[in-house]
């Protein structure tokens, strides 16, 4: 879930499934809003997880969180 942009690694480990949408909004959140900060030196860590409800492989949300110095947080409600 770490994008490449940020050092993630294009693996399974690094990616979920989720609809085309949430996709798209979380590489719009991650490149419009976390990468201008991260090269601005206002955030040097990220983290994105996913919540899932009962058996779904597709998560109920994911949660963005980066930090350090300053702070940004955003959740992508999917269902």
């Amino acid at each position: 879930m770490l994008p490449e942009e940020l050092g993630g690694e294009c693996d399974a480990d690094n990616m979920v499934f989720v609809p085309t949408w949430v996709a798209e909004q979380k590489r719009r959140i991650d490149t419009s809003a976390v990468l201008p900060l991260m090269r601005a030196g206002k955030l040097s860590r990220y983290a994105a997880s996913p919540t899932y409800r009962g058996r779904s492989f597709i998560p109920a949300e994911i949660t963005i969180h980066a930090y350090d110095p300053a702070g940004f947080a955003t959740t992508i409600d999917i269902w």
